[in-house]
């Protein structure tokens, strides 16, 4: 058995992709989304970048100066009264 001089310690980054499924639409259809990280939202007629979800399964969104917070529950409630729509969905799958 080596000694622990001789190994070497390697620190591993771990990310998470966390991802948030939100469903709703102004139609009757409810289109599910795969919500993350890369992604463009226009909220109230202004278009945000998503910046991933956290662990508290909010999604934050940021223009570049200003940056807000939305829940599943207010996408999902802005998606089917129509002043939220999901403009870009990256390279995230969707189902």
């Amino acid at each position: 058995m080596k000694n622990f001089s001789e190994f070497i310690l390697i620190e591993d980054v771990i990310v998470e992709g966390l991802t948030m499924m939100v469903k709703g639409t102004p139609k009757t259809t409810q289109k599910k989304y795969q919500l993350t990280f890369g992604q463009k939202i226009k909220v109230d007629g202004k278009i945000w970048d998503t910046e991933g979800v956290t662990k508290m399964l909010v999604l934050p969104l940021t223009d570049g100066v200003n940056e807000i917070r939305l829940s599943k529950k207010e996408i999902e409630a802005g998606l089917k009264k129509g002043n939220i729509e999901i403009v870009d969905v990256g390279n995230v799958y969707q189902p």
